[in-house]
């Protein structure tokens, strides 16, 4: 599988250490079944609930409509597969306080399949109106979080 973005199961450790020192008020982790799949747990939540802190995840992909293009298998193994993976995604994304999703389509098709902390917002792009390129601040992230500027 080639996904742009992948975890492993050893950089777990190193989120771990980082939400330690960040120590955030909440956690919003996007797509969770597939950090799932590389770090061989539900990132976040054991810290969120040791902090007492919120912890929601964000549907992005709905992987099970996508099989056959991550594994060119025979149908009966994608059904299996299917089977399998859907279990998993409800199991996941239940597990968080709220799954926030930004189409009232998949909304519906995530209660459905049985997902039951689903919470439709309109979360997707910027308010024009509230934008301000006079708010821009030099070296914001740096300054703020103490994170590398990334070059434009």
């Amino acid at each position: 599988m080639d996904f742009e973005t992948n975890v492993s199961f050893w950089g777990y450790g190193r989120l771990r250490a980082e939400l330690r020192q960040f120590q955030p008020d909440l956690i919003h982790v996007d797509e969770p079944e597939r950090l799932f799949i590389g770090f061989l747990r539900r990132p976040g939540l054991a810290y969120a609930r040791r902090a007492g802190i919120p912890c929601l995840c964000f549907f992005r992909t709905n992987f099970l409509e996508y099989l056959e293009h991550f594994f060119p298998l025979p149908p009966i193994l994608i059904a299996v597969l299917r089977s399998l993976l859907k279990r998993l995604i409800i199991w996941v994304y239940n597990s968080y306080d709220a799954t926030l999703v930004a189409s009232t389509i998949t909304h519906q098709k995530l209660l459905e399949l049985g997902i039951r902390n689903t919470h439709y917002e309109k979360l997707l792009g910027f308010d024009a109106a509230q934008f301000s390129p006079g708010l821009r601040r030099e070296d914001f992230f740096t300054k703020e979080y103490q994170c590398l500027a990334i070059a434009n």
